[in-house]
């Protein structure tokens, strides 16, 4: 089936269904748009040795990247990367990077339109429906900057076993950004209150907005911060070699500045008394964005492996900590309270056989395994259609997978 468009019909009074642009019941029409760009880049990187000198060794790497794009100017970015190896047990690493992208061509064509519909509250009518967010292009757009650093330590006290240790850090700066619409929404209330109305939101004779015309602009930054954990033991024995492996991230910070049209929405919310309908409003895509929607703290995965001859086998386990969806709330104790989403945890299994040199099928290669063993179902989620975190979670369940192939 390509798609439909369902009508509206009567029957007496009542009327039901939708009339939807697009010819795919559930999805939101898009608008035809051209755009294109030239690209021309330079990349020069160098290696230089420090120390080699018994179990010590340094080296840093310089590296630097010149664009240059027809719509949206140049950029020269340095990185540099220092590795030293006091002892044959432990190593230090650290990096400085600069980093930039262009907006894409959507949001930068001023002829782009990507209208997107789906119900939001309405603090002047006190009341939810159907409004359309029409995310619009903005040829002045400027590129986004961001500088990345990190540290690193490797712990190897063992010739078969490995900790790593790293933090990081990466500040953007110009960020590309459309505020929330419902923010918009709740900003035009508030100017209502006070006799104006903000222009990018269209309302009808009856009060109802049927348009919010978001252009995309340069009006954020962002700091983010974390630390990854690595641990790798190996170990051989008579039934075979064995591998064990855990990579876990921790997000210890994710901050969004707040953009003007929020922040008058945010100190609005402070006067109650006088937005009274603010205080169902909540303000998002700023501040502190751990848990929010998504960004859990934590991340893991741990496998097992084992090879013995041409066989293989393996087990790993996936995690992800808990967040909150911002879309569902309710009042306790006078505090809102936001939908928990629970962690998410499933394991994987296979095994494997690599026909040897020398016979028939030389060269091939055959796994069969099981993905998430469990059925374990995702988290269920209200901010997402599908009813569930895609970006997170699975709706895949238990399923069984092979794969061939063979070299030559």
């Amino acid at each position: 089936m390509r798609g439909c468009t369902i009508q509206i019909k009567k029957w007496g009074s009542l009327s039901y269904g939708v009339v939807n642009d697009s010819s795919l019941y559930g999805s939101s029409a898009t608008s035809d748009a051209s755009a294109s760009r030239n690209i021309g880049s330079v990349f020069a990187e160098v290696i230089l040795p420090l120390l080699d000198s018994g179990d010590q060794y340094a080296e840093v790497q310089l590296a630097a990247r010149y664009e240059n794009f027809s719509d949206a100017g140049d950029a020269l970015k340095p990185k540099v990367a220092f590795f030293y190896k006091p002892t044959n047990w432990l190593s230090l690493r650290a990096s400085y990077a600069g980093g930039f992208k262009v907006p894409g061509l959507q949001q930068s064509a001023d002829n782009s339109s990507m209208p997107r519909r789906s119900s939001k509250y309405d603090p002047v009518l006190d009341d939810s429906y159907a409004i359309i967010d029409n995310r619009l292009g903005n040829s002045n757009l400027e590129s986004e900057d961001s500088v990345n650093t990190s540290f690193g330590i490797i712990f190897e006290p063992t010739d078969n076993l490995t900790f790593t240790i790293d933090a990081w850090n990466i500040e953007q700066e110009n960020l590309v950004f459309l505020t929330p619409y419902d923010t918009v929404i709740a900003y035009d209330y508030i100017l209502q209150q006070q006799g104006s109305s903000e222009p990018t939101v269209i309302r009808g004779t009856d009060g109802t907005v049927s348009e919010v015309r978001n252009k995309y602009k340069n009006a954020s930054k962002q700091e983010l911060a974390g630390i990854d954990f690595g641990i790798v033991y190996d170990f051989e024995t008579a039934i075979g070699d064995f591998e064990f492996n855990v990579n876990a991230a921790y997000l210890s910070k994710y901050e969004v500045s707040v953009d003007e049209i929020s922040a008058k929405v945010l100190a609005a919310q402070e006067d109650l008394a006088t937005y009274p309908n603010l205080e169902k409003v909540t303000v998002k895509g700023v501040g502190d964005q751990i848990l929010q929607d998504g960004s859990p703290e934590w991340r893991a995965k741990s496998s097992l492996n084992w090879r013995f001859n041409g066989w293989g086998a393996g087990v790993s386990l996936n995690y992800v900590s808990e967040f909150i969806d911002t879309s569902t709330d309710v009042k306790i104790d006078d505090e809102k309270v936001f939908l928990p989403i629970d962690s998410f945890t499933t394991i994987d299994v296979y095994g494997s056989y690599r026909f040897s040199e020398g016979t028939m099928l030389e060269g091939s290669y055959v796994r069969i395994g099981v993905r998430n063993i469990g059925d374990e179902e995702p988290p269920v989620a209200d901010n997402y259609w599908h009813g569930y975190s895609g970006d997170y979670h699975s709706n895949r369940g238990r399923y069984l997978y092979m794969n061939l192939s063979k070299t030559f």
